[in-house]
This record gives C-alpha cells, structure tokens and sequence, in this order.
C-alpha cells in the first residue's frame, strides 16, 4: 500500500511510525503520501497507454497489410506484411514465419547475388537462417515423389490444352568421392539410383 511505499522514508530520519513525527513533518509525509499515490496512478496510466497505443499499432498495421494483400499476389502480400511487421525491430529480435522463409529462400536459390543486394534494401532473413532451413530438408537421389506430386496437383488444375508437357533431366559433373553422412550413418558416392545402389 501507499503507507509501505514511503517506510523508506520513516527510516530515514529513524522513524517507525509517521504517529511519532512532529505536526510539521507529519503534513509534510501525507504531502508524500498523496504524490506518491500520483505516481503510482500517472505509471498505471502510462502502462495502460502504452499497451492501448501497441494494439491500436497493430491493428492499424493488420488493416493496413488487409487491404494491400487484396490488391497483390500472395508472395507480394507476405513480402510487405515482413517489411511492416519487422522492419522495426532489432536484427537479433526479427522473427519469420515459415511460408516467409520458403519464399525468401526462393529468391536465394534465383541468385544469391540478388538476394544479398535485396537484403541490404529490404528487411530479409539473413543468408544462415535460410541455409539452416535447406539443412532440414531431405534431399536424395532419384526422382523425387514430393515434387512429382506438386507437379500432379497443379496440371490437374490446366486445362487440357495446356497439359501436354515435355518433362526433362539435365546432368552435372561431380568429383569421385566417398563422404560419410552421420545424419543418416551411410556412405555417401556411390552410383545411386534412389531405389538401388552399386
């Protein structure tokens, strides 16, 4: 209570009780007690303020991103949506949802180059958060049924004119090496097939 918060005071002047003070000194500690009540309302208000004025920010940021996505492809809503949410914020505290690394990853992948002039511009993951993100995902030899599947549902969506399609593989040339891979503990280089190795 009020009384607790101004003991300090009391024991100052090796007082216990404010009954103990002389009538000056006593009109002087309830002077005290009444400011120190103000203080205690105005740091309330302030609070109460603040918290109103972060979800008033919010809300205005949310109808603000609303309106734009209505206007914009999903990949150009999810870029501004960063850029308002993050933008502000210090580089150690940026936080990114994981459709907003796939498409942030997306970019890298198109030219690392690029992606590092766009970070310099734009508020972006950093380049190790989306290495980190590549690192989860499992990639092996062979074709792939994942993206046979994305394939699948998306021509299901073409009308037929559009569905014949010429499907190709390119090649590249690797180094003779073997490599032990501890994620998955085998041996990694030899001719593999996906379904069989040799």
């Amino acid at each position: 209570n009020d009384s607790a918060g101004l003991m300090w005071l009391l024991r100052s002047i090796n007082v216990h009780r404010a009954t103990d003070l002389t009538p000056r000194c006593r009109q002087l500690y309830k002077k005290a007690m009444l400011l120190q009540k103000k203080l205690q309302n105005t740091d309330l208000s302030r609070k109460l303020f603040k918290d109103r004025l972060a979800m008033a920010q919010k809300a205005s940021d949310n109808l603000l991103s609303d309106k734009l996505s209505k206007k914009m492809t999903v990949s150009a809503s999810l870029f501004t949506r960063i850029q308002l949410r993050e933008t502000h914020k210090k580089t150690n505290g940026r936080r990114f949802t994981l459709d907003e690394k796939v498409l942030s990853l997306s970019l890298y992948k198109l030219s690392p180059q690029c992606y590092r002039l766009l970070s310099k511009l734009f508020t972006l993951p950093c380049r190790r958060t989306l290495r980190s993100l590549l690192a989860k995902v499992p990639i092996n030899t062979g074709i792939s049924t994942v993206t046979m599947k994305v394939l699948k549902n998306n021509v299901a969506k073409l009308p037929p004119a559009q569905k014949y399609c010429s499907l190709l593989f390119d090649e590249m040339s690797i180094s003779a090496e073997l490599h032990y891979n501890e994620t998955l503990d085998m041996i990694e280089g030899f001719e593999d097939y996906g379904y069989e190795r040799t």
